[in-house]
């Protein structure tokens, strides 16, 4: 594995870099940087994996009701991963990158583990075991300074 030297003065010249930008172009810049991150961060979620590299939990076989599958196995969190639904807020000074809403309850959910009715009103409560959507891994860190890099050279 090659070491990367010099990363401390790359990081200082980034941040000197981006302090001198207006708030408008460093805004575009966020988003740039947030739409590489999401991009990741769907593709992990699609090969259902953390941000650390750790395979998800698989979901519990179902048992057949009257003789007929009550589900197949299917990639788990398809419609949270999304781009319309994992969205991206970037202002002058930061960006957010998440869900809102029903979306960001479930999301959360998921996220950190934990118990939730199947359906709304009905006294069937089923145990979520933590599955992390979202997170920088160091993959992750070095296509931020690249995307950087790519957008503050001439």
């Amino acid at each position: 594995m090659t070491e990367v030297t010099g990363t401390a003065d790359l990081d200082a010249w980034m941040d000197r870099a981006l302090k001198a930008l207006n708030t408008g172009a460093l805004r575009g810049v966020l988003r740039d940087v947030a739409v590489a991150v999401r991009r990741r961060n769907q593709a992990r979620m699609a090969r259902q994996v953390a941000p650390d590299g750790t395979p998800w939990e698989p979901r519990k076989e179902q048992n057949q009701e009257k003789g007929r599958a009550v589900r197949k196995r299917a990639a788990m969190m398809r419609g949270l991963r999304q781009s319309r639904r994992l969205r991206i807020q970037a202002t002058g000074n930061g960006v957010v990158i998440g869900w809102r809403g029903r979306d960001g309850r479930i999301a959360a959910l998921h996220h950190h583990g934990g118990e939730d009715r199947v359906v709304e009103g009905q006294a069937r409560v089923a145990d979520y075991p933590a599955r992390p959507l979202l997170g920088l891994a160091p993959e992750d860190q070095a296509a931020i300074r690249r995307a950087l890099l790519q957008h503050l050279t001439p």
